[in-house]
């Protein structure tokens, strides 16, 4: 359990990692390619959606045929096209190695959410789903830290270049996976994809991802807003606060999914999402600028939320769905979450393009709002069986 476990987590970074590092780099390749950096957005952007948009179908290819093949085969196309695109002559071949990056990632992380749906004790689906979430969050912290700290060494194409070790070591754990992983955990066939996403339970689960992550992207995006433009602060404390919400999120993302072992999602989700709208509030809509140490513990019970939240959810939704099914279940659920943070990023920029600060004060009312509106959508997602211990699970 311990060797799929890290393979999974290697695996799932990959593409938050890609996707947020690159925010810096943009300036860099738009200089260096000839390009204006208008144009260069388009590197985030085309990658979000294909990214999105392919993952239910890269999750299907797996329940149908073998899902280690596959997920070597991901990796693989996903190492040689981030190779590539450091060595790319132009900004069109640099493009097109982006979305053939993204699709190989939509192969990848639905599937290995499968494997670890598939894996043995049943019971412990939450804990690991959990701390794959943290690593998650962890590495979309990570990608601009990583991007500003070799970008002036040695260039936007070094930066590429240093996300490669990440690939290899999710290859070799990946390798090392027995060869006997079947497509699922059962011998039913899998359902069609408009099927599966028809489940009440997964229904539930997609809409409440949805929602949280169209509030997480509102804060993230808003958040520098208001603090640079409205309150005047440094950037250095933007990222600090920023830094505080995902950290949370990440400590606390392995004990929701730890409670919805216990107990269910609906706790953890209930509770997650309430804490989330109980703290953008007071964070975003003080007229007097409060004190660092204020916003800091805000945010952090934030983060907190968006950790509890976002794992039962998950959670939830993997076993909305038979083990068949699971790579379609978890590929809708990446559809949902990113469908939800463009969402939320075009609401504050849609916000930005009218006036700011009236603007500014809706979109986090309604951000709170939304988050309500999540919590009350977890009550109908399903309970869970009592989980063996962390010791035991690592043991196994």
């Amino acid at each position: 359990m311990s060797r799929l476990l890290a393979a999974a987590l290697f695996a799932a970074i990959l593409a938050p990692l890609n996707s947020t590092l690159l925010a810096v780099l943009l300036p860099p390749v738009a200089a260096d390619l000839h390009v204006t950096t208008g144009s260069a957005t388009w590197l985030i952007t085309g990658y979000l959606v294909l990214l999105g948009v392919m993952q239910p179908v890269g999750g299907r290819l797996g329940d149908r045929f073998r899902r280690r093949p596959l997920m070597l085969g991901g990796l693989t196309a996903f190492g040689a096209a981030t190779l590539a695109m450091a060595l790319a002559p132009s900004f069109t071949v640099l493009f097109g190695l982006r979305l053939a990056q993204a699709a190989a990632g939509a192969i990848v992380f639905p599937n290995a959410f499968a494997l670890l749906r598939d894996a043995p004790p049943s019971q412990g689906r939450g804990l690991r789903f959990g701390v794959v979430g943290a690593a998650v969050a962890f590495a979309a912290a990570a990608g601009p830290v990583l991007a500003g700290g070799v970008v002036s060494i040695a260039g936007w194409r070094g930066v590429v270049l240093a996300t490669l070790p990440f690939v290899l070591l999710a290859v070799v754990l990946a390798w090392h996976l027995p060869r006997g992983t079947a497509a699922g955990s059962s011998a039913q066939r899998p359902s069609p994809l408009i099927a599966v996403a028809r489940r009440p339970g997964l229904v539930a689960a997609a809409t409440a991802m949805a929602l949280t992550s169209l509030v997480m992207y509102m804060a993230v995006a808003g958040l520098p807003i208001a603090l640079g433009q409205l309150q005047r602060r440094p950037a250095w404390q933007t990222a600090w606060l920023l830094g505080v919400m995902l950290l949370g999120a990440a400590i606390c993302s392995p004990l929701g999914g730890r409670i919805s072992d216990v107990r269910g999602s609906r706790a953890p989700a209930a509770i997650g999402l309430c804490l989330l709208a109980g703290a953008i509030l007071p964070t975003l809509l003080q007229f007097r600028a409060p004190s660092l140490v204020a916003l800091t513990l805000e945010l952090a019970v934030a983060g907190a939320g968006l950790g509890l939240a976002m794992a039962a959810i998950q959670v939830s939704g993997m076993e909305a769905a038979s083990g068949a099914d699971a790579g379609a279940a978890a590929g809708i659920l990446a559809t949902a979450r990113y469908a939800g943070g463009a969402i939320g990023s075009a609401l504050v920029g849609i916000g930005l393009a009218a006036s700011v600060r009236p603007t500014l004060a809706w979109l986090v009312l309604g951000s709170a709002a939304v988050a309500l509106v999540a919590a009350g959508t977890s009550v109908r997602l399903p309970r869970a069986e009592p989980f063996p211990t962390l010791v035991d699970l690592v043991r196994n």
